[in-house]
């Protein structure tokens, strides 16, 4: 379907999403569906009034309210009180592999290092991982790269359209003391709300950003949020991708005692935009 016949129906539809659904623009995290209304990031601001309604609100970054205060209108009154993580910095090592780039147009020629990167990190520290990539045509690359290249390393992945069952024999694999990687892909089903503590996972690579699609929705809601509360490439693309890796990060750290390695690996991770997204807590290395 082409953008002219798109754009009658959708335009309307963003508009009342950003500005017409006060139930959109509550301040705090209190949205029709949420949980409860609490927030679920480990660290974060929020304001104090939370179910006052407010709708020239922008909508709200479950990864940090800091990109929100910066991008609210300035006549918004609001108090804010900081929440500090649960978790420290020496708790999670979180290395950023800039050189290489999981755009489509370069996922072949990124399957190598990528594959490189996961092989070197597992040799160094054994144990288990998850590996996740944005498809699972992505994934499938990877997959086969390296078990041609280190048949000794024990893998296993995610399915499309996976049966309960299998889903459990996946998560089964990760028994304490084990070794092996299984390979997922980012905002699935083992990428958020699964528990793995202790050294039954020890580590992660994310393989994406985990943005949404350039498509004419998101484009349409891109604009319309920068019309109305600027930051619209953030609220339409990096937050959402954002959020993803944040969660898929969390499977590494589930306790005070957990200790973990996180490898994220775009050359977007390296801008100063995506940085200041990230969750506060993290220390960021550089290779």
């Amino acid at each position: 379907m082409s953008w002219r016949r798109l754009r009658p129906w959708l335009d309307p539809w963003v508009e009342w999403c950003v500005s017409g659904s006060r139930w959109f623009a509550m301040r705090g995290r209190h949205r029709k569906g949420s949980r409860g209304g609490r927030p679920t990031a480990s660290s974060m601001d929020f304001p104090t009034s939370w179910w006052e309604p407010c709708s020239y609100w922008p909508p709200p970054s479950p990864i940090t309210w800091a990109s929100i205060r910066s991008a609210a209108t300035p006549n918004c009154r609001s108090a804010w009180q900081s929440v500090s993580s649960p978790f420290t910095s020496d708790q999670l090592e979180v290395r950023i592999q800039g050189g290489i780039s999981t755009r489509l147009r370069d996922r072949a020629a990124s399957v190598e290092p990528i594959v490189a990167e996961l092989a070197g990190q597992y040799q160094r520290r054994p144990g288990h991982y998850l590996a996740f990539f944005s498809s699972f045509a992505y994934l499938e690359m990877a997959l086969a790269r390296l078990c041609e290249t280190h048949v000794e390393i024990l893998v296993w992945a995610q399915t499309r359209r996976m049966q309960e069952a299998d889903r459990d024999a996946f998560l089964a694999r990760f028994q304490p003391g084990g070794l092996g990687i299984g390979f997922a892909v980012l905002g699935g089903a083992f990428a958020e709300g699964i528990d793995l503590p202790g050294d039954r996972l020890i580590g992660a690579l994310i393989a994406t950003l985990g943005l949404p699609p350039f498509d004419p929705f998101n484009e349409a809601l891109k604009a319309r949020l920068e019309r109305r509360f600027g930051c619209g490439d953030d609220y339409a693309y990096r937050i959402p991708g954002l959020i993803k890796v944040v969660q898929a990060a969390g499977r590494v750290i589930r306790g005070p005692e957990d200790r973990g390695t996180l490898v994220l690996t775009d050359d977007r991770f390296d801008h100063r935009r995506v940085r200041s997204l990230l969750p506060p807590w993290w220390r960021l290395l550089e290779r």
